[in-house]
């Protein structure tokens, strides 16, 4: 890459919200069918979907809907209590906050 574009590129500042960004990688999550992995030292790989270090006040609602989710991520968030429906996730087994 020019040193021209490399810094142009650099320069561009991600104007969205954290919410916006978690919406977005939930989305995602929900249309891949090839989920992304998390290996844990001591067992399987688990479905994981990572939420953390966007600055999430609360627990995005549209969450709710991810129900293969064996594992998620939501540290270094400003979460300060989960909604009662984080049960209803029936696959979560981990979850990181």
């Amino acid at each position: 890459m020019s040193e021209k574009r490399q810094a142009k590129a650099q320069s561009v500042v991600d104007t969205r919200t954290p919410e916006e960004i978690a919406e977005e990688r939930i989305a995602e999550w929900k249309r891949n069918p090839n989920k992304p992995k998390t290996v844990l030292s001591f067992g399987p790989s688990l479905s994981s979907l990572d939420l953390a270090r966007l600055g999430l006040k609360k627990v995005p609602e549209t969450l709710r809907e991810v129900r293969d989710c064996e594992f998620l991520t939501l540290n270094d968030n400003e979460i300060q209590e989960f909604p009662r429906w984080i049960g209803e996730l029936s696959a979560l087994l981990r979850y990181r906050s």
